[in-house]
């Protein structure tokens, strides 16, 4: 058993505890690093959601999960506000 503050009888630490200690460390340093890279990311998304872009999304959503006729149709309606807007 490896603890960083019972060290047993003898107060000594042998070199295998401390690499093993080293490891989790390290880690343990990656695990919160990536934690907070993941919520730095997370905030910035939410920072930029513009309320367009977010109904743009969902519409886009909406679209591809149409399927047979519906999904000729809307793809027709696509084409066409991209032919009126060009």
């Amino acid at each position: 058993m490896l603890s960083a503050l019972d060290r047993g009888g003898t107060g000594r630490t042998t070199l295998q505890e401390l690499e093993l200690l080293m490891v989790f460390a390290t880690q343990a340093a990656v695990a919160i690093d990536a934690s907070e890279a993941a919520r730095q990311a997370f905030a910035l998304l939410d920072r930029s959601a513009d309320p367009d872009e977010t109904a743009l999304a969902r519409l886009i959503g909406a679209l591809e999960a149409l399927e047979g006729d519906r999904s000729d149709a809307a793809s027709r309606l696509v084409a066409s506000l991209a032919d009126l807007l060009a």
